[in-house]
C-alpha cells in the first residue's frame, strides 16, 4: 500500500513547480533540489557514525547519544497539545 503512494509522489513533485517556472528555470531548480538530496544523503550517514561513536560519553551508549541530539524537547513541538508536553 506504501508504494501506491509513493510512486505518483514524484511526477507530482515535477509537476507542481512546472506551474510557477520556465522550462529553463524549472530544470535548474531540479539539479538544485536532486543535487542537494544526494549530498544530504552522503553526509546525514557519516554524521550518524560519528554520533554512534560517542560511547560512554556521559554514561550513554553512541546509539543514544542520535535521538538526544537529533530530536528537540516535546515543549518546542506545536502539534502536541499542552497538557502531554
Amino acid at each position: 500500500i506504501l508504494g501506491l503512494f509513493e510512486g505518483p509522489m514524484f511526477p507530482g513533485i515535477v509537476l507542481y513547480p512546472s506551474g510557477f517556472y520556465t522550462c529553463r528555470d524549472l530544470s535548474l531548480q531540479f539539479s538544485k533540489v536532486l543535487t542537494t538530496a544526494q549530498l544530504s544523503g552522503a553526509f546525514s550517514g557519516l554524521l550518524a557514525a560519528a554520533i554512534q561513536n560517542m560511547d560512554s560519553i556521559g554514561g550513554r551508549p553512541g546509539w543514544a547519544w542520535i535521538f538526544i541530539l537529533v530530536h528537540p524537547l516535546p515543549s518546542t513541538h506545536l502539534y502536541i497539545a499542552p497538557t502531554h508536553k
